[in-house]
């Protein structure tokens, strides 16, 4: 009896020691597919009032190889590190992006970022781990992206 009440009291405690806390907002980046180095070596991403149709302003800012992250791998498919902007944001739930490619004339709509709210778990020595909310949907020019397994990119093909 007192050994199942030393049990039961040790996991009551470790789970009352271990925490939930709501983790990070998603700041995603842009993964753009198909294109040639020479065509992405300019492109600029415009943010807007959620839901606005795009005539709510908030800022812009262009990527180049100088200012981001262009990683490169065998099949032409490009990561382009959002995170660079002044304001450190990347790509959030909260607003809508125009991804404009002017080499090309192209022009990605991103609405309806859709951002599941998870929580983390503090350990027994009572410390926060990093941990980020996924993506789970958006739209690329009205066309609905989602599936089972969380985002934590954009992706935008040719």
């Amino acid at each position: 009896m007192k050994r199942t009440l030393i049990v039961l009291l040790s996991i009551i405690l470790i789970n009352y020691s271990c925490k939930e806390y709501p983790c990070q907002e998603a700041s995603v980046n842009i993964n753009i597919y198909g294109f040639t180095k020479s065509d992405i070596d300019s492109v600029i991403v415009r943010k807007y009032v959620t839901a606005s149709n795009f005539s709510s302003f908030v800022e812009s800012w262009s990527m180049d190889s100088l200012q981001a992250s262009y990683n490169w791998t065998t099949n032409n498919y490009l990561i382009v590190d959002a995170n660079f902007a002044s304001n450190g944001y990347g790509i959030r739930s909260k607003f809508d992006y125009e991804v404009y490619i002017p080499r090309k004339n192209r022009l990605f709509r991103i609405t309806e970022i859709s951002e599941e709210q998870v929580t983390g778990r503090e350990t027994l020595s009572m410390e926060k781990r990093g941990c980020i909310n996924p993506i789970r949907s958006y739209r690329v020019n009205g066309q609905l992206i989602s599936g089972d397994d969380p985002y934590y990119y954009i992706a935008l093909s040719k």
